[in-house]
């Protein structure tokens, strides 16, 4: 069984809210399985396809192919506490996803 099919619902929608606020504010997403980076993408399809092969992942916000920050996600803790740590640039980016992680 793999991580993403032994996830919380609520942490996947953590995880599907940052994604698209990120997608919104117009930045490309790169994502580190904590080892290397496996992809840069636009759309959330192709962003959730790369995740999950490891216990964590980083999703790196790019604009002009310049990073902007990171978000760390590491899978496993308790429901709503997936998103482990992030760069403060990305605090007002993040606002709906951590809105709904305060709600557990």
């Amino acid at each position: 069984m793999t991580i993403e099919n032994t996830m919380s619902l609520i942490d996947r929608q953590i995880i599907e809210t940052a994604i698209d606020s990120m997608i919104a504010a117009g930045y490309t997403i790169r994502v580190n399985d904590g080892e290397e980076i496996v992809g840069e993408f636009n759309d959330k399809a192709s962003i959730l396809a790369a995740m999950f092969s490891t216990g964590e992942d980083y999703l790196i916000p790019c604009r002009a192919n310049h990073s902007c920050g990171w978000v760390r996600l590491i899978y496993g803790n308790e429901p709503g506490v997936v998103i482990s740590d992030y760069t403060t640039n990305l605090e007002e980016v993040l606002t709906a996803a951590n809105k709904l992680a305060d709600t557990i």
